[in-house]
This record gives structure tokens, sequence and C-alpha cells, in this order.
């Protein structure tokens, strides 16, 4: 079961740096977005627990 789990890691790490690069890039922007997007979420639920209380 070990070696199942780190094959993945292994071959993950032999992509080339160019594609890592970018998917680097990619994962970043949908992270910026996705955390502009809880942060709005988050906003908008304390608002709301406020107004609740």
């Amino acid at each position: 079961m070990n070696k199942e789990m780190t094959q993945p890691a292994t071959s993950l790490s032999q992509k080339s740096s160019q594609e890592d690069c970018s998917e680097e890039v990619l994962l970043l922007k949908t992270l910026r977005g996705n955390w502009q997007a809880f942060s709005k979420l988050s906003q908008s639920i304390v608002l709301l627990s406020q107004y609740l209380d």
C-alpha cells in the first residue's frame, strides 16, 4: 500500500520543469481566486451572524 502511495509522487516529480511551472501558476491563480471568494463569503457570514445576534 505504501508503494502505491509513493509512486504517484515520484511520477509527478519526473515531469518537465516547464510543465510544473505552468501548473503551479495555474494552481496559484485558482487558489488566489478561491481565497478571494472565501474571504468574501466569510465576511458575509460575519455580517449575517452580527445581524442575527
